[in-house]
């Protein structure tokens, strides 16, 4: 049986390594509860991580950014997703189509690599993703 998949988004890494973030402690206790099953995998995309690296370093400091940052490249339980053409064509093509929608580009780049991964769940703050249909916690 294969591990679920989760898909991380920024406004969840956030708001786990900032303990200021208001979503901070919600975020832990779903990790904590996922983590209670060790059978699962987090997948992150290069564009997220960018994302993520950027934001802790303008909300706590340049060293936690990085301290946390490592934690997503060194830990098996996730997997660095790197944004290729084909990918990124269908995300272009989607946040064209979409101009009733205000989904960022990365936004559209997550989407389309949970529809290509076939992942059911996302942790996300980010309403888009709902808007989009995808399950998310909380």
């Amino acid at each position: 049986m294969n591990a679920p998949l989760y898909f991380l988004d920024t406004s969840f890494l956030c708001a786990y390594f900032n303990q200021a973030d208001s979503n901070h402690h919600q975020a832990r206790d779903i990790y904590r509860n996922l983590s209670t099953n060790n059978n699962f995998q987090f997948i992150i995309t290069d564009y997220i991580f960018d994302e993520i690296v950027t934001l802790l370093m303008k909300r706590t400091t340049k060293h936690q950014a990085i301290e946390y940052s490592r934690l997503l490249l060194d830990e098996p339980v996730f997997t660095l997703f790197k944004i290729n053409q084909g990918i990124f064509l269908k995300a272009w093509e989607l946040f064209e189509k979409t101009e009733d929608k205000l989904w960022s580009f990365t936004d559209c780049t997550s989407f389309i690599v949970i529809q290509e991964l076939g992942i059911q769940t996302a942790l996300s703050f980010d309403r888009h993703f709902r808007q989009f249909g995808i399950r998310i916690l909380p």
